[in-house]
């Protein structure tokens, strides 16, 4: 290997907080940046709440419009010169845009990058008469993950079996555990009182918390419904969104017209989000789908009570901390689920069972800090 980095081109929508990007952030600043440099292809034109930071670690990112702004040739033709451009920059290409790496990596392997990483990140991706034309799409570019791809990830066996189905051999998927940095996370109740009163939440009251991006996956109408009949049996309570998306409005528009304003807290993208954690009393979870979620193994690492849908990969639950309940479930089911958990008193230190289990990011970044140099070393021979 040179004295210079490897760099590695990962293939984002956007450096904001979700899933993905937290994961990339917690390995970035975890590797060895003498030996590894992480790059960004943005698949927006956006800025993005890690953009500084990237920067300041050694990274580059690289803007190009949405594939709506361009029409799908033309966005096809910026993806291709742009990889052209960078052939000899980037010999390994690590893309987490699901189905959308049967559209990059092919045009990554026509520019003869030598590594070309899929990396599932989700479990599901149901048709609905709404997104019919995305779902025809999404399908499309799965069928050439298979044969452009020179590795295959994903965050869980369930998300590895949907992108690469029977065609790839499971044998071939390499599980990349969703990492964090768990002692961030270890539970601090002089943290967790002071970030109430921040809140102006009392310190006795009962606090269910949520972090996603407001999404269809995330089933954030539901949720609502849920918390609608706990506030019914227990005025008092209080529900905390962290995140942003463009359903946020309508879900806003929802808590509106229900009279729960004063007991819904829309906290945005925080920076904050493992010390709001440790001040919410139970983690509510409703989602549609998901591939293996890191805020659940934050939630965790947190020490914090999870009330989940029973869609999730049972590989999420590292400790006895989830519970997880059907969506077949009626709202009011959900909420007795949350509200049995009101007065429950428990030692809310997990850190040695996060890490344990390997996903303290420690863990993560060296595994893929070694795959990334002997993969490139490889190709140098």
């Amino acid at each position: 290997m040179s004295n210079k980095p490897v760099r590695v081109l990962h293939i984002v929508s956007v450096m904001n907080h979700g899933g993905i990007e937290n994961l990339l952030m917690n390995i970035y600043r975890n590797i060895n940046r003498n030996e590894i440099q992480f790059d960004f292809l943005v698949t927006r034109e956006e800025k993005g709440i890690f953009d500084e930071e990237i920067k300041e670690l050694g990274g580059k990112i690289y803007n190009i419009p949405h594939v709506s702004k361009k029409g799908y040739f033309k966005y096809k033709k910026i993806v291709d010169g742009f990889l052209e451009e960078k052939k000899d920059e980037y010999k390994v290409i690590h893309c987490h845009m699901n189905t959308w790496a049967g559209f990059f990596l092919p045009l990554a392997k026509k520019n003869n990058i030598p590594v070309r990483i899929a990396h599932s990140h989700t479990s599901d991706y149901r048709m609905t008469f709404k997104n019919f034309p995305k779902f025809l799409i999404k399908k499309y570019h799965s069928l050439f993950i298979s044969s452009n791809s020179t590795h295959f990830f994903a965050c869980s066996k369930k998300a590895g079996e949907w992108l690469y189905g029977e065609n790839i051999k499971k044998n071939k998927i390499k599980v990349i555990n969703n990492a964090v940095k768990a002692e961030k996370f270890e539970y601090d109740e002089g943290i967790a009182i002071k970030k109430r009163k921040e809140l102006s939440i009392n310190k006795n009251q009962f606090v269910i918390g949520h972090v996603g991006n407001f999404s269809y996956a995330k089933n954030y109408q539901f949720l609502i419904d849920i918390f609608k009949e706990i506030h019914k049996k227990y005025s008092s309570a209080v529900l905390c969104l962290v995140g942003s998306g463009k359903l946020e409005k309508k879900i806003k528009n929802k808590v509106k017209s229900l009279n729960i304003e004063e007991s819904v807290k829309f906290l945005g993208l925080r920076n904050d989000v493992n010390q709001l954690l440790m001040s919410f009393d139970v983690f509510l979870f409703p989602s549609r789908y998901e591939g293996l979620p890191v805020t659940l193994i934050e939630a965790q690492a947190a020490g914090l009570k999870i009330i989940a849908s029973d869609t999730i990969t049972k590989e999420v639950r590292i400790t006895d901390l989830i519970r997880f309940v059907s969506l077949n479930k009626s709202s009011e089911n959900w909420a007795d689920n949350v509200l049995d958990l009101k007065d429950y008193d428990y030692d809310r230190n997990y850190y040695q069972e996060i890490v344990d289990a390997e996903y303290d990011i420690k863990n993560t970044a060296e595994e893929l800090q070694n795959f990334y140099i002997e993969e490139y070393n490889k190709i140098s021979e």
